[in-house]
């Protein structure tokens, strides 16, 4: 028989693979098997070093790679990956020589139709294979051949009366494939394991109590520093984007608040446009508070917070390190009996399948005639041996067992405490960090911020105050069929005057000859003027176009007054031609009766007004605004013009103020 392992007494030199896998073309695991517990000893990380270990070799044209500190050596067939895994200084010919016994081995049970579908219905056969080939990481052979004749002997010459339990439960021939008494008898024991025990295996694995699985809570300390960290960055984002918004909301209304005004839109609608971007500069206002207080608020809560829970040295978190220390105290004793329980239950079960391997030769021998009786009686000597070491290590493995079961619950008084104060701490920062959602929560509730319903409210109100007739009639009055017409009449000839000498004019230079009076009016029968001031409302100067609106109310300025004098000047001289005076009554474009209530704009009339506090201050630039400071509470009579202008009573006095710089106060 070939050994591919060399046992040398004294130095217990040996070849030692660290495990074997079989996995399928997505890189599932079909079957596996680690042997060393300092290195992928859970399920967990297993798993994770095969997904890295496939994703590094199935495209991959070598055979031998290095990953995690393991050498690695590997083949495929149809959809399935062979790995056989070494320390990182093994020979790489002896990881191939158990790689190709693995494969021809497999490749002989399945009769050379090696795929997934059939190693998964021969996955028992498969697994002794494994068991044949290394027995916790020692190699004992490495002959395919060899390999596949121990699993596969056939035993009809054993009595059936002779045969064990195990013997007895599986069939002879098992899939086809007759199997060694010791190769069912091994099934049979790992199937018995398995099935007892399973649940233990999975929780010891990966329970608090293993040694070394504290780290899972120390490591939430620090990840809870991390936390901060990203609660932080999430809010910072938010703010962010409160911002962009906001700026984004500005440069909207900048920019259609100058396409409006240079829009065909007018009158009241043109003023119901611009109510929608009062309000989203109005929006903008809040968002970017929200932005203020993310930033001053609830982010410096955080850091402050950290700096003072958390704290870091060169190389570690402190609070981590303190807390591993005190579990690696209490862990100690009981890690060491642990150790001494393991290695005296592999003593025992070493000594039971030697032992067990021992009987079945003695019943083979005994079987067989060939064999001299002294050569039977070594075997039943060697058997006796076998039981006496059997018997002397389940003593030793039960009284390593008793010593760890009496220090168990000191061990588990121990491990609470530490983990009670990670708890602990754990507490105080799921409390903060609910405590600061909390605080993220009244900084983006917008149904919190009192502003909000005033800015709609208004909005409503100036999107209300549209006017359609007001503006069809502005309309007419400026460009249609109300206004003035010097219709053709017949005009007698007149000789025309002109100034021949050049220099000033004077009295002087008037010509004798008698000039002819084609037309008069008396001063006091000039025409409304409200189409000659409405057609100034696109100016750039809010003050004059105020004064245009209310000019029957207040003194107008001489700019004003030249401005509308010229504007209705040769209006007001084809009127009174045609004979269109103010006493006409057949004047067909009278509109004067529409805007008499222009008349009265600032009269008070006694009636009660609606509440309004300011907002801002506010000094009234012309006699007939009002003027008053933040805070401030009077009457407002009357709601927004297009041109964004209220009437107020204040002390007694009735004016005009902006619209937008009160707030109406709640009943």
């Amino acid at each position: 028989m070939k050994k591919a392992g060399n046992f040398n007494m004294d130095g217990f030199m040996m070849d030692i693979i660290k495990g074997m896998c079989i996995m399928d073309n997505d890189g599932n695991r079909i079957l596996a098997k680690y042997y060393d517990k300092n290195i992928l000893s859970t399920v967990k990380e297993q798993k994770a070093f095969e997904k890295n270990l496939f994703n590094k070799t199935h495209r991959s044209n070598t055979e031998i790679i290095m990953l995690d500190g393991l050498t690695c050596v590997y083949k495929s067939n149809v959809d399935l990956f062979f790995y056989v895994m070494g320390n990182a200084y093994e020979n790489e010919l002896i990881l191939l020589s158990v790689l190709n016994c693995l494969y021809d081995s497999i490749s002989f049970i399945l009769k050379k139709n090696v795929e997934k579908r059939l190693v998964l219905d021969n996955l028992e056969i498969i697994m002794l294979a494994f068991d044949e080939i290394c027995d916790g990481g020692i190699i004992l052979d490495a002959d395919p051949s060899s390999v596949v004749k121990r699993v596969d002997l056939r035993n009809d010459d054993i009595p059936i009366a002779e045969q064990t339990v195990a013997q007895e439960i599986f069939p002879i021939f098992f899939l086809g494939l007759a199997i060694s008494p010791r190769a069912v008898e091994m099934v049979y024991i790992k199937m018995k394991i398995a099935k007892n025990d399973d649940h233990l295996l999975e929780a010891g694995s990966d329970s608090f109590w293993e040694p070394g699985n504290y780290k899972r809570t120390t490591k939430r300390i620090e990840d809870g520093y991390k936390l901060c960290n990203d609660l932080q960055q999430l809010i910072q984002e938010r703010a962010d984007i409160e911002k962009s918004y906001a700026k984004n909301l500005r440069g909207w209304s900048k920019k259609w608040g100058e396409l409006i005004e240079k829009g065909p839109e007018y009158g009241t609608t043109e003023a119901a446009w611009k109510g929608i971007l009062t309000e989203s500069e109005r929006i903008s206002d809040v968002h970017m508070k929200i932005k203020e207080n993310l930033c001053s608020d609830v982010s410096s809560q955080i850091k402050a917070w950290q700096k003072d829970n958390y704290h870091h040295t060169l190389m570690q978190n402190k609070e981590r390190k303190d807390m591993e220390d005190l579990f690696k105290k209490a862990q100690k004793p009981w890690a060491k009996l642990l150790a001494k329980v393991e290695k005296a239950k592999a003593e025992y079960h070493a000594a039971c399948k030697t032992e067990k391997s021992a009987t079945n030769q003695e019943r083979n021998a005994t079987a067989d005639s060939s064999l001299s009786p002294d050569q039977v009686k070594k075997m039943h000597d060697r058997v006796q041996k076998t039981k006496d070491q059997v018997q002397k290590c389940r003593e030793k493995y039960e009284q390593a067992i008793a010593e760890i079961t009496k220090y168990n619950s000191v061990y588990i008084e121990d491990m609470t405490s530490v983990f009670e104060k990670c708890q602990s701490m754990e507490k105080t920062r799921l409390l903060f960090f609910k405590e600061v959602l909390f605080n993220l929560h009244g900084c983006l509730d917008l149904t919190k911020v009192e502003s909000l319903p005033q800015i709609y409210e208004e909005f409503y109100h100036t999107i209300n105050n549209a006017d359609h007739q007001k503006d069809l009639k502005w309309w007419s009055n400026n460009h249609g069929v109300n206004m003035a017409m010097n219709w053709p009449a017949f005009v007698e000839y007149t000789e025309e005057f002109r100034e021949i000498a050049k220099g000033n004019k004077s009295k002087e230079a008037l010509p004798a000859a008698p000039i002819t009076l084609i037309n008069q009016r008396p001063v006091n029968e000039d025409l409304h003027e409200y189409s000659a001031t409405m057609s100034l409302k696109k100016s750039n100067n809010t003050s004059t176009i105020k004064s245009a609106n209310k000019q029957d109310a207040s003194a107008t300025s001489p700019t004003t007054t030249t401005a509308k004098s010229n504007a209705t000047t040769n209006q007001r001289n084809s009127a009174v031609a045609n004979g269109t005076g103010k006493g006409s009554s057949g004047d067909p474009f009278e509109e004067e009766e529409e805007w008499d209530e222009a008349d009265n704009v600032l009269v008070d009339n006694g009636e009660p007004g609606v509440p309004v506090k300011a907002l801002y201050d506010y000094d009234g630039a012309e006699s007939d605004e009002l003027s008053f400071k933040q805070g401030d509470v009077f009457e407002k009579l009357e709601d927004e013009d297009e041109q964004g202008w209220c009437k107020g009573r204040m002390n007694g006095r009735v004016g005009l103020y902006p619209a937008n710089y009160v707030e109406i106060i709640a009943a």
